[in-house]
């Protein structure tokens, strides 16, 4: 007579449902930005700080947070990071708080780019909207002024003979 062996499998009756327990404990959210070195950490950090407490939905305390989390060859790497209560909210804190972030950055004469975007430009003109400058009236484009050249021909002159002796 075969005997089987009873395999019985015991679930843990733990479980964590993160969208009630936000409500107690607040669920963490993050976004990462890259900022060129030329702009001060304290000052992007700062900046992300305050975008994050304007977004509906982030809380006070905890307190908002920045890791730096990655010095690349063109930039450092950004990550703000907030707590929220409400996640059946997520999307829509989400697009506030990138809403947030621009204006904040905007307004602060701060560019958010890429290198790739930066390979295509000449330098004079600031990727700002232009409506956004009004913020910051002490914002001047750089002093690096590219013109295009133009071909000039040289004059042309008869070829003149040696004289020999």
């Amino acid at each position: 007579m075969r005997q089987e062996a009873d395999l019985h499998l015991r679930l843990s009756s733990h479980t964590i449902n993160y969208s009630s327990s936000a409500k107690e404990y607040g669920l963490i959210i993050h976004s990462e930005v890259t900022i060129g070195y030329d702009a001060p950490w304290r000052q992007v950090r700062q900046l992300l700080i305050e975008a994050a407490l304007a977004t509906p939905g982030v809380t006070d305390e905890p307190r908002p947070f920045v890791l730096q989390t990655s010095l690349s060859d063109w930039y450092p790497v950004y990550q703000v990071n907030a707590y929220v209560r409400n996640a059946q909210e997520l999307p829509r804190i989400y697009s506030i708080l990138h809403q947030n972030i621009q204006d904040r950055f905007n307004e602060a004469g701060v560019e958010i780019m890429s290198p790739h975007y930066m390979a295509m430009r000449d330098g004079n003109d600031t990727t700002i909207p232009k409506n956004d400058q009004r913020s910051n009236p002490d914002y001047q484009n750089s002093s690096l002024k590219l013109k295009k050249q133009t071909e000039e021909k040289e004059p042309e002159t008869e070829p003149t003979e040696k004289k020999q002796e």
